[in-house]
């Protein structure tokens, strides 16, 4: 009786694990102490860098160069990709030019390795493991 009962226990605290977790950004190379940091989480390549279809999208003021540290609450354990750009103007968009390339910086959850193409979800998806895991991203622009 007493396995049993210590059985049961074991497979509720297991299954009752927390599935969800912080994880910390931390973006590197901001060299201007201005505009909005715009970070979308996403959890599968069909909705990757579609906004209104990421599983987060979180907004923050940049007030100085160098690092920034953003903290994303109640993310789900799992494979994710993060896009990031620094948004200069303040008008919520990545600015780009006629042909498609970047105006402002830009960071992805997994550096990518050419800047000729937009990266897939493939490129740029890690495991999200456990609570309170360091991402570091760093902005990267043309």
């Amino acid at each position: 009786m007493k396995w049993l009962f210590g059985s049961l226990m074991l497979f509720h605290l297991y299954y009752s694990a927390p599935k969800t977790g912080h994880i910390t950004l931390e973006i590197n190379n901001i060299k201007e102490a201005k505009g909005y940091l715009w970070v979308g989480v996403y959890n599968n390549p069909q909705d990757f860098m579609n906004k209104e279809k990421a599983i987060m999208v979180k907004g923050e003021v940049v007030k100085k160069t160098g690092v920034h540290y953003i903290r994303l609450e109640n993310m789900p354990l799992g494979t994710i990709a993060i896009a990031l750009f620094h948004d200069l103007n303040g008008n919520g968009e990545l600015d780009q030019t006629m042909i498609g390339i970047p105006k402002e910086p830009y960071a992805f959850s997994q550096k990518i390795k050419t800047k000729w193409r937009i990266p897939q979800y493939e490129d740029v998806k890690i495991e999200f493991k456990e609570a309170g895991q360091i991402v570091p991203m760093n902005l990267e622009q043309w």
